[in-house]
């Protein structure tokens, strides 16, 4: 599964007929790893080698729940193809069309992933995010390493790979989430009505939430059309109004936040206008993510 839209990661692409993609061999070389936090549009931006050419630029999403690489990049790379696939977006009326490609080896910095089975599809109708000069040539998903800590700290610049695990959910900064659950995911509360929420780095949009949600969350006036979701499998509408309260997550608030509602969107959302605030941990050993506070350097 894959998170890719124009927020490239605000939906879920659902890989039909395979449940899930198996999870590679991560390794690190050292007990931790530090790299500079760029970004494009929000998105985190790492260069990683694939089967020792590149570097090339990729999204390093804890919402993707399988690694994407472009068509073009998987071409130039010749890539095997093990299998055609299908992928949409909640809601989406019609799958686009992909491959999956076997990658022998994916390196980050000290970290190296072995036996990787990606996707490969077209990018190039997707807007902003996957044009021009420096647009990232696929989506890093962090999904299965386990043993590790996943840090993306917004506030300090700095993306952080080490052993370790996260101490024991508190509610506060630390959430668990379900073995079951295919992404990392909390609670949130909008103004008395809790909601799960995927915390998706890939995403550019704050908050977005199931239409579903609109008629039933006190919001300052009616909703109104906002630029669409663009999806693999076409745009899906959206609207947009502000909340009448607080959104709160553990000890975290924000007054009356933009909401962002989609038809037939699973669950709610939280991207970069949020995320910005945390540094973001992952540990998919636990099932746990925390979410906190930082500092930004002196």
């Amino acid at each position: 599964m894959l998170a890719v839209v124009a927020a490239v990661g605000a939906l879920l692409a659902q890989v039909h007929n395979h449940a899930s993609l198996p999870d590679p061999v991560v390794e690190l070389a050292r007990d931790s790893m530090t790299l500079p936090l760029t970004t494009v549009g929000g998105r985190p931006i790492v260069q990683v080698r694939v089967n020792g050419s590149g570097p090339y630029p990729f999204i390093l999403d804890t919402g993707a729940e399988g690694t994407l690489i472009t068509m073009a990049l998987a071409n130039e790379l010749k890539l095997p193809i093990s299998g055609e696939v299908k992928v949409a977006s909640p809601g989406a009326a019609e799958p686009a069309s992909a491959e999956m490609v076997q990658i022998a080896k994916i390196e980050l910095g000290d970290v190296k992933m072995t036996g990787v089975t990606g996707v490969a599809l077209d990018l190039s109708s997707m807007p902003k995010i996957f044009s021009g000069a420096d647009a990232p040539m696929g989506v890093l998903s962090i999904r299965g390493w386990k043993g590790f800590l996943v840090t993306v700290d917004y506030p300090a610049n700095r993306i952080t790979v080490k052993r370790g695990q996260l101490a024991t959910a508190d509610n506060v900064t630390i959430y668990q989430f379900s073995a079951t659950d295919r992404l990392p995911t909390v609670s949130v509360d909008f103004a008395g009505t809790a909601v799960r929420a995927n915390v998706d780095t890939g995403a550019g949009r704050g908050i977005v939430l199931p239409r579903s949600l609109q008629s039933k969350l006190p919001l300052e006036a009616a909703p109104v059309p906002t630029e669409s979701l663009h999806t693999v499998s076409g745009e899906q509408a959206a609207s947009r109004a502000q909340l009448k309260g607080a959104m709160k997550l553990g000890g975290y608030s924000i007054q009356g936040p933009q909401l962002d509602f989609v038809d037939e969107f699973p669950m709610g959302n939280l991207g970069y206008p949020i995320l910005k605030n945390f540094a973001v941990t992952v540990d998919w050993q636990s099932h746990r993510v925390e979410l906190k506070q930082s500092a930004p350097p002196a």
